[in-house]
């Protein structure tokens, strides 16, 4: 040990302090406790909530399955629906095709003339120029539009409960007005995606896919979103979150009352 002296007087120099090494056993048993004690809390803070809401593992089960279920559904619509667009895809490329190559055929002849002459031929020969580039693309294209379009439809009917009233288990008329009315907003190009088309075009190219994808993307969309009024329901979720975040009174206040 080192001394130091100060105006004659010797002092000490205080031993340097040498550092604390815990045994690997003890530190061990630290950290195992401290780990218990955090378990033990988030035991607690769970028994907590149950004691708060009795039912909460049920509606815990009751919600996964519900999820699963859901789940299971969405993705059953969704592969039904890619399939019945490949399907109004194909046929309505097949029957532009048929509608181009018979225009060759019947405008050589001596009534496609004729045709030719009268005041409704601006409207196919509008229809031709539409069909007149790669039929493949072109029914893909209106078919998007037409899809895209139903799709809107089938959302908005489903939130605000008009598909209920005024679709869901009406007759043939009343889904052939909701056929037009689709046609003429798919014409009014709601997403900026759409070619301009005049009103009797629009119909005869839009009226095929639209009729074949209407109902099924109103289907869809009553198992995807919920309805307007259901979603009131959301004032119980939070009176149940409420009961969970607040805590009970205390347990002798209880018994005083008691």
């Amino acid at each position: 040990m080192r001394t130091m002296c100060f105006y004659g007087a010797e002092i000490r120099k205080p031993p340097a302090i040498q550092p604390c090494f815990i045994p690997r056993h003890l530190s061990a048993i630290i950290v195992t406790s401290q780990a218990d004690e955090e378990q033990m809390s988030i035991i607690g803070f769970l028994s907590g909530i149950r004691e708060r809401v009795p039912d909460l593992d049920r509606k815990i089960h009751d919600a996964r399955f519900e999820f699963r279920k859901w789940t299971r559904t969405t993705l059953g619509l969704l592969f039904n629906l890619l399939l019945l667009f490949l399907a109004v895809w194909g046929g309505h490329a097949l029957i532009l095709g048929l509608v181009k190559y018979s225009w060759f055929l019947i405008r050589e002849t001596h009534v496609g003339m004729q045709f030719l002459s009268g005041a409704s031929a601006h409207v196919y020969m509008e229809i031709i120029g539409e069909i007149s580039g790669n039929i493949i693309l072109t029914a893909l294209h209106l078919n998007r539009d037409a899809f895209t379009t139903c799709l809107a439809v089938g959302l908005a009917a489903r939130f605000f409960c008009a598909g209920r009233y005024f679709y869901d288990g009406r007759g043939a008329i009343n889904h052939l007005a909701w056929f037009i009315a689709a046609v003429f907003l798919t014409r009014a190009d709601l997403f900026g995606v759409n070619r301009p088309l005049d009103s009797e075009t629009a119909f005869f190219l839009y009226f095929l896919p639209v009729c074949c994808m209407l109902d099924a993307c109103m289907t869809f969309s009553t198992k995807l979103l919920p309805e307007a009024p259901a979603l009131l329901k959301i004032k119980d979720l939070i009176v149940l979150v409420k009961r969970i975040v607040t805590p009970p009174p205390p347990r002798n206040n209880r018994e005083e009352k008691l």
